[in-house]
């Protein structure tokens, strides 16, 4: 038996319920515990009575339609205005948003925070993961500054593609189940037209941004200082933001992904064979001047391009590296080109080498991280669409 404002809201049998929020659009979403969503549904919440009333108010009604309709004699008391009363209600709420733009966002911010940090333990083992996988990481390559020039320049550019690359997964992986948990949600919350569909996002965003500079600020701490990248401040906050700004990029993509994904086990194994043809044209594995014509447009778009080459600039900019031995001019024994400073390091890489474009790559950064956030919000719009044609 549920009840509701005085009224009776359900009485029937578990799966009996079940079918009938279902089929007022108000459906109990996947893995969520069924009474602790109905009661939730027949609340009144403080900053929302209008909306949690009306909503009440269809509720109790179809219920009482559904049993008058099956001809038992449970039907609560109405009058044709209070019925009249209860469209009028619903159609101008269907026509409009109650709480503005800005509460919205606050709303579903809020939200969004509470479900982030809901479980204690999941944030603590995201942090010793952060710590764990860093340490590992710095220990391969413990102080390379100390190496031969050819060998140091290898592993500081490989260790600097590898702090890269693992961001990026980390980050679009923590988000990639984030649409496809909560669709049902969403669907509900847009059939009632509670929320503007950019909130979602938007809110989402927000809450998960003091993590999304926490753990790469953790992350790039460890590894500077263990690796032996150049110590300077200027140097150090530049990486830093570097750093957090490629997780934030791998966090679109996650975004993009997950709201074109119908599951969270397809969202998931689709983010591994989706960013790895962007990290290929990072710089490392194919130079830049080698990079097809038909594949330029993912290499434009490719953040690990642009975070490469500004973490190049910021690390080798500058630098030099020392004088190579007369035998050795052009190659060590090992065959490897011997550098003496790091701006031959960037040109070997077909690098550019100013500090204008190390901006640059930090601008363009920050766009691909809101134009991916974007074009998740019209896939997220698109699959809405698709799902109404349907019904």
């Amino acid at each position: 038996l549920l009840l509701a404002e005085g009224r009776t809201a359900f009485l029937g049998s578990l799966d009996g319920a079940f079918q009938f929020f279902t089929e007022n659009n108000l459906g109990c979403p996947q893995n969520y515990n069924p009474a602790d969503h109905y009661i939730d549904v027949l609340a009144i919440k403080p900053s929302k009575e209008k909306e949690c009333k009306a909503r009440i108010k269809t509720l109790t009604l179809a219920y009482a339609l559904k049993e008058k309709s099956e001809g038992m004699d449970k039907m609560p008391e109405t009058t044709p205005e209070v019925e009249q009363a209860l469209f009028s209600e619903i159609k101008q709420m269907s026509s409009n948003h109650e709480e503005s733009a800005w509460r919205q966002y606050k709303i579903i911010t809020w939200r969004s925070w509470k479900n982030t940090t809901r479980n204690p333990i999941v944030m603590l083992l995201n942090i010793v993961q952060a710590l764990v996988v860093a340490t590992f990481i710095g220990l391969i390559f413990l102080q390379v500054q100390k190496d031969p020039i050819a060998k140091r320049v290898q592993n500081i550019v490989g260790a600097i593609f590898v702090i890269l690359v693992e961001n990026s997964f980390v980050s679009a992986l923590l988000v990639a189940q984030y649409f496809p948990s909560l669709f049902p949600l969403f669907v509900r919350e847009d059939d009632n037209h509670m929320y503007g569909r950019w909130i979602h996002i938007a809110g989402d965003s927000t809450a998960t941004l003091p993590i999304s500079i926490l753990f790469p600020v953790i992350y790039f701490t460890i590894t500077y200082f263990l690796i032996g990248f150049v110590i300077a401040a200027e140097k150090f906050f530049i990486g830093a933001l570097i750093l957090i700004l490629v997780g934030l990029a791998g966090q679109s993509v996650g975004y993009c992904i997950s709201a074109g994904s119908p599951n969270v086990q397809v969202a998931v194994t689709l983010v591994t064979p989706l960013v790895i043809p962007f990290m290929m044209f990072a710089g490392l594995f194919l130079n830049i001047d080698s990079t097809p014509a038909y594949f330029i447009w993912m290499e434009k778009v490719s953040w690990f391009k642009y975070a490469f080459e500004a973490y190049m600039i910021n690390e080798w900019k500058g630098l030099d590296l020392g004088s190579c031995p007369v035998a050795q001019a052009n190659l060590t024994s090992g065959g490897h080109v011997c550098f003496e400073t790091g701006m031959q390091v960037l040109e070997n890489y077909s690098l550019r080498t100013t500090n204008d474009a190390l901006m640059e790559d930090i601008f363009i950064l920050l766009a691909l991280v809101i134009g991916f956030r974007i074009l998740a919000h019209y896939i997220f719009v698109f699959r809405l669409w698709l799902r109404s044609r349907r019904r």
